[in-house]
């Protein structure tokens, strides 16, 4: 184990995590009064889904052995099967899958911010079930993952500029677009 790289990773996860009230009460602000309550709520609710989602499936295909075309992963750690021990920097795996877990809560937390007082919280919790299956772990896979598409193309991806950022942000416009 490598301390100095598991603290570095331990800090990272933390500030990430921290991202999520900020963004829920960042986006309280910007919303009607009569919204706000509502909008923090989605925010911490879509937290508990997403991250159940990453424990049984999320991690998995975006981190698991890839099947040839490099697009996505096998269900090889379904469930979290496997993790354990350490990866070649030295830091904890199941460190990486938490750390790997923030991204893709802050991705529909950005998401959850277009869509508040526009959209009811169970059609929020399933789109973002299907969103976050479908095409966040996909793009993680492909950009994210050693045996990824793109990355195998040259794709870099800084400070999850591509995974989080576009893909939730397209998600979002598309999703305030057809619901008005």
């Amino acid at each position: 184990m490598n301390a100095i790289n598991s603290s570095f990773i331990v800090l990272c996860t933390l500030l990430v995590l921290l991202m999520t009230p900020a963004l829920a009460m960042f986006y309280s602000g910007m919303v009607r009064s009569k919204n706000t309550l509502n909008t923090i709520m989605n925010c911490f609710i879509v937290f508990g889904v997403i991250t159940l989602q990453w424990v049984v499936l999320g991690f998995s295909l975006s981190f698991g052995k890839d099947e040839g075309l490099g697009l996505v992963g096998n269900f090889e750690n379904f469930l979290l099967e496997g993790i354990s021990g350490y990866n070649a920097s030295g830091v904890p795996n199941i460190l990486f899958v938490i750390f790997q877990m923030m991204f893709a809560l802050i991705a529909s937390a950005i998401i959850t911010g277009s869509l508040v007082g526009r959209i009811k919280l169970g059609v929020l919790v399933i789109f973002l079930l299907f969103w976050s299956t479908l095409v966040y772990d996909v793009l993680a896979h492909m950009i994210w993952s050693s045996e990824g598409f793109l990355l195998k193309r040259g794709s870099l991806d800084f400070a999850g500029g591509g995974v989080v950022h576009i893909s939730s942000g397209v998600a979002g416009l598309v999703g305030a677009l057809m619901v008005g």
